[in-house]
C-alpha cells in the first residue's frame, strides 16, 4: 500500500494519461498453477474510459510427476516420427520438383511438417524461459515469502504461443485425414464442393464484406459510445456474427438509441440474416447437384472391408457377376450355333431316312 500511496502522492496519474495497465501474477501452490491477471482501463477517443480485464492460467512446472515422463515419451516418438516424416518429404520434394505442390493435400502436408518444426522450437523456448523465471523466483523468496516483484509474461507469452502454434498444427493435421476417408464417393463429393462453389464464392464474400463493414461502421458510431460490443471494429464485426448465427441482445441496443436500434437491427436481419445466408444455401445446393466429384479409391474401401470380413470370419457370399451387353449377345450367338448346328443334323438324318424309303 505504501508503493500506492507514493505514486498518488506524485501525481503519477495526471490528466494525460491515456491507459492504466495492472498486471499481477498468482500462484495455486495445490495444483502448482500460476494465473496472471491484467486490468486495463484506457481513456478512448470519444472521451469516454473502457476497461478491461484479462486472466490466463500456466503451468510453469514440467517434468515433475509420473505423468510427465509418460509425456516425456511421446514427446520422444513425436519427435522422431516426425525426424522420419521430414526426410521422406524432402525426398519425395527432390524427385518431383514443382509438380509436388500442385496438390492440395501435398501442401497440407508440407504445413503439418512446417508447422510441427515450429512446435518444436516453440516448444524449446518455451521451456527455457519457464526454467529462467522458475530460477528467478526461487532466487526472490526470502523469510517472509517473495520480496520483489518477477516478471513472468516472457514466459506466459511462450506458454501462449506453444498452445496457439500447437492448435493450428492438430487442426491442419486432421483435415488431412479426410485424404483417407475420399474412398467414399460421399466424401468425394464434399470435398470436391470448394472447386465447385469457387466462383460463386468469391462474389459473394466481396458482397458479405462490403455489407458487414457498413454494418459494423454505422452500429461502432450510434452504439460505441453506450455499449461495450460495439467499442471498436473488431467488437463490432464479433457482435455481428453472433447476431448472425442468432444471439443477439435487442433490449440493450433498444436501449442505447430507441429510434435509430430498431431500423438497425431488422435491417441487418433482412439483409444478412435472411437474404445473404439464403444466397449462401442456394450456392452450395447448385453445387451438390452439379454431381461433381473427385476420384475416390474405391480398392482401397473394397480391400479395407474384405480385411474386416477375413479378421472377424464374416461370410458374405461372393458378388453376382456383372452381366454387360457383349456378354448377352455372346449368349445369344452360342445358343444360334447349338440350334443351326441341330437343325443341320436332323436335316442329315431326315434326308438319310428319304433316300432309304425310295430304295
Amino acid at each position: 500500500m505504501a508503493l500506492f500511496d507514493d505514486l498518488r502522492n506524485n501525481n503519477w496519474i495526471d490528466k494525460y494519461t491515456n491507459s492504466l495497465v495492472l498486471d499481477l501474477s498468482l500462484y495455486y501452490p495445490a495444483a502448482k498453477l500460476f494465473s496472471s491477471l491484467k486490468l486495463t482501463v484506457q481513456q478512448e477517443d470519444i472521451g469516454h474510459l473502457s476497461t478491461s480485464a484479462t486472466v490466463a492460467t500456466h503451468r510453469l512446472f514440467q517434468f515433475e510427476t509420473a505423468y510427465d515422463y509418460a509425456m516425456l515419451l511421446f514427446y520422444i516418438i513425436f519427435l522422431s516420427l516426425f525426424v522420419v516424416n521430414f526426410i521422406k518429404e524432402v525426398i519425395t520434394i527432390k524427385k518431383e520438383g514443382r509438380k509436388f505442390f500442385s496438390s492440395t493435400w501435398n501442401i497440407l502436408a508440407s504445413a503439418s511438417i512446417v508447422g510441427s518444426a515450429a512446435v518444436v522450437c516453440i516448444f524449446g523456448i518455451r521451456y527455457h524461459f519457464a526454467s529462467a523465471a522458475l530460477n528467478n523466483l526461487v532466487e526472490a523468496t526470502g523469510e517472509l515469502g517473495i520480496d520483489r516483484y518477477v516478471d513472468l509474461s516472457s514466459a506466459f507469452w511462450w506458454d501462449d504461443a506453444f498452445k496457439t502454434v500447437l492448435s493450428i498444427v492438430v487442426f491442419t493435421t486432421t483435415l488431412t485425414l479426410l485424404r483417407v476417408v475420399r474412398f467414399s464417393k460421399t466424401m468425394a463429393s464434399f470435398i470436391a464442393l470448394p472447386g465447385v462453389m469457387k466462383n460463386d464464392l468469391i462474389g459473394f464474400s466481396i458482397i458479405s464484406a462490403i455489407a458487414f463493414m457498413a454494418f459494423s461502421c454505422s452500429g461502432m458510431l450510434v452504439f460505441g459510445t453506450h455499449m461495450k460490443a460495439y467499442s471498436d471494429v473488431l467488437h463490432t464485426i464479433l457482435e455481428l456474427f453472433q447476431m448472425l448465427l442468432g444471439r443477439f441482445f435487442f433490449d440493450e441496443i433498444l436501449a442505447s438509441n430507441q429510434y435509430v436500434g430498431p431500423i438497425y437491427f431488422t435491417s441487418f436481419m433482412i439483409l444478412i440474416f435472411i437474404i445473404l445466408v439464403n444466397f449462401l444455401v442456394t450456392i452450395i445446393c447448385d453445387a451438390i447437384a452439379s454431381g461433381a466429384y473427385i476420384d475416390h479409391d474405391q480398392e482401397l474401401a473394397d480391400y479395407i472391408w474384405t480385411s474386416f470380413q477375413e479378421l472377424f470370419g464374416i461370410h458374405v457370399p461372393p458378388p453376382a457377376a456383372e452381366v454387360t451387353d457383349e456378354m448377352v449377345e455372346s449368349k445369344l450367338n452360342a445358343n444360334l450355333q447349338m440350334i443351326e448346328e441341330s437343325l443341320d443334323e436332323i436335316l442329315d438324318v431326315t434326308r438319310c431316312l428319304e433316300a432309304c424309303r425310295k430304295i
